[in-house]
């Protein structure tokens, strides 16, 4: 059956009735009966069918059928019809977080973009904002974050999502075995989690290595490297990059540096600094590794080193931020410069968006991943 889009409006009749104009009962093949199955999210009810004239596609929700499947809200949204007699609302995306208690900025530092996503995204499908705590797994409801008409929060009780878009805040959450949970909770139920989990350096490099494009320009990099690979590396190299596979921002990263004749150097970010250590020899080095990281050193990987342009004195790399499109294919969304200074790392990100290009021909593939 086609995909239709249309406004839900709410009834306040008791019964569990829904009613369909005249053009979107044609068009869901939906003229010839007299009850249906409504789904929206997990929730489904078994409601009573009628006609309502009125130009355009519109539907009518009782109040005996929205309290029975926790409508989020009226307005528009696509309408479509899977299997005879069965009628689907959405899709439903929760967009899943966690922040501090509060009711104004319930998701932290980013509760601004989070805001956003609600804005824009309600304008097409329903969509809310929730953290782990707002799950009701017995009830199969969600306590959840929606914008209310003059741009606040409010919390209504809604359906479990057919979408879950994972926003966590970071890595340790992340891999927490509670979120490990988590995900395979929404799994059982054929919740789609999209947005898996944060990437770790290893992943992005075997995942890189593969591709005949992108393999030649990767610099060499190994995992849980022996001490005889990381000193063979340091003496062909002459400076690489020592870093946990699973860290962020900068921490725990050692720039090893082997000037013949000089020694061996290590530099590091702590204590509010940078850190230079010179030592006679490559044995001495490993030792003060092993020492401050002990049995952490297996998580670590090596890379060569790359010369990176600079600014002021200080380097910078850059960072590209993809999504897939519609179609399938990988679309640049972000493109970040970052800059290093010797307290702080400083992110100068400029967003590109794209046209909405979720044409006709996508939305219908969109939606049966989903269903």
């Amino acid at each position: 059956m086609s995909l239709n889009f249309g406004n839900i409006h709410f009834s306040q009749q008791p019964e569990k009735v829904v009613f369909l104009s005249g053009s979107l009962l044609k068009s869901l093949g939906l003229s010839s009966k007299k009850s249906i199955k409504l789904r929206i999210g997990t929730n489904t009810v078994s409601a009573a069918l009628k006609p309502i004239e009125r130009s355009g596609k519109h539907i009518y929700l009782s109040s005996g059928v929205r309290n029975s499947v926790n409508v989020p809200r009226q307005g528009p949204v696509y309408i479509h019809s899977p299997r005879e007699g069965e009628l689907e609302l959405g899709p439903v995306v929760g967009v899943l977080s966690d922040g501090p208690p509060n009711p104004s900025s319930p998701f932290g530092a980013r509760t601004s973009y989070i805001r956003q996503l609600l804005r824009e995204g309600n304008k097409k499908m329903f969509v809310y904002a929730f953290a782990p705590r707002d799950i009701n797994w017995q009830r199969e409801t969600v306590h959840a974050y929606m914008l209310g008409s003059g741009g606040g929060f409010i919390r209504k009780t809604v359906p479990l999502p057919d979408v879950v878009y994972n926003r966590l805040p970071s890595r340790k959450t992340d891999f927490s075995p509670f979120t490990n949970q988590l995900r395979d909770r929404f799994g059982k139920r054929n919740i789609k989690f999209f947005n898996w989990a944060f990437f770790n350096k290893s992943d992005v490099y075997s995942q890189l290595d593969g591709d005949l494009q992108a393999g030649k320009y990767l610099p060499e990099t190994y995992n849980n490297p022996s001490p005889e690979r990381i000193k063979d590396m340091m003496e062909r190299h002459h400076f690489v990059y020592y870093k946990p596979s699973a860290g962020s921002l900068g921490l725990g990263i050692y720039r090893l540096t082997y000037l013949p004749k000089k020694g061996y150097y290590a530099r590091y970010h702590g204590n509010g600094g940078n850190t230079l250590l010179k030592f006679p020899n490559f044995n001495s080095l490993m030792r003060m590794l092993h020492a401050k990281h002990g049995a952490k050193l297996k998580s670590y990987v090596i890379q060569q080193g790359i010369r990176l342009i600079e600014i002021d004195g200080c380097p910078i790399d850059f960072r590209f931020h993809m999504h897939k499109n519609s179609r399938n294919r990988w679309a640049v969304v972000g493109i970040g410069a970052k800059k290093s200074r010797t307290r702080q790392r400083h992110h100068a990100y400029q967003e590109r968006r794209l046209a909405d290009d979720t044409g006709t021909g996508a939305l219908p593939r969109f939606w049966n991943q989903i269903a």
